[in-house]
């Protein structure tokens, strides 16, 4: 049925071809099959679904169940356009390369962030707004409080700033000067867990910041 429908169908015959030459090597019988459900039953044009293999494969992720369930994915959203795939692809580019920063920035290394780090990350950047300099200040002080990194209370720290409506290092500095001068112990609380500003002075660590 395949050959049959290569034969027939020169959209199909043309994303084979160049799937091909993305990958350098013939495709197997279950890539064939995925990629012309991605064409058939997703909808996708053949030239979105190339622009998003040539993006999974830019990034290592060559399995074709991993393309095919971004597929899906960019499917259930309505991107079925070029115009939207690229603008799809410009975000996850982005999103992708702030993340190698906070990683190196962070110091992690030989492993890949978590899906709730991400997740983090892409909250501080997208919702919170913050420069990538502010969270490398939130990071700073989570490390010298806790002597490790913590993802969730970074967030805290910087979900603080943004309700005082801090967003530059200059601001960060300033908040911590007043809270140093006021002699105020903080206090910041998990939904499961607390950090205690008395307990951490008694453990010898840094001070924390006058977070809420």
């Amino acid at each position: 049925e395949i050959s049959a429908l290569v034969k027939s169908d020169s959209d199909i015959a043309f994303l084979f071809s160049n799937v091909e030459s993305l990958l350098a090597r013939p495709v197997t019988a279950t890539e064939q099959k995925i990629l012309v459900s991605m064409h058939e039953w997703l909808d996708l044009p053949v030239d979105v679904i190339l622009m998003l293999y040539d993006y999974c494969l830019s990034i290592g992720k060559k399995s074709i169940r991993y393309i095919e369930k971004v597929a899906v994915s960019w499917a259930d959203s309505g991107i079925v356009t070029h115009e939207l795939a690229e603008e799809k692809i410009k975000s996850m580019k982005q999103s992708d390369e702030l993340t190698a920063r906070v990683k190196s920035a962070f110091g992690i290394y030989g492993r890949n962030l978590t899906t709730n780090e991400k997740k983090y990350v892409k909250k501080w950047f997208e919702a919170l707004l913050m420069p990538f300099e502010v969270v490398c200040e939130a990071y700073e002080i989570a490390v010298n409080n806790t002597g490790k990194i913590s993802f969730a209370y970074i967030n805290k720290i910087l979900e603080s700033w943004s309700e005082k409506g801090i967003k530059t290092v200059e601001q960060v500095r300033e908040e911590n000067s007043r809270g140093k001068k006021s002699g105020k112990k903080s206090r910041i609380v998990f939904e499961n867990d607390s950090f205690d500003a008395d307990k951490f002075e008694e453990m010898g660590l840094y001070e924390i910041p006058n977070i809420k």
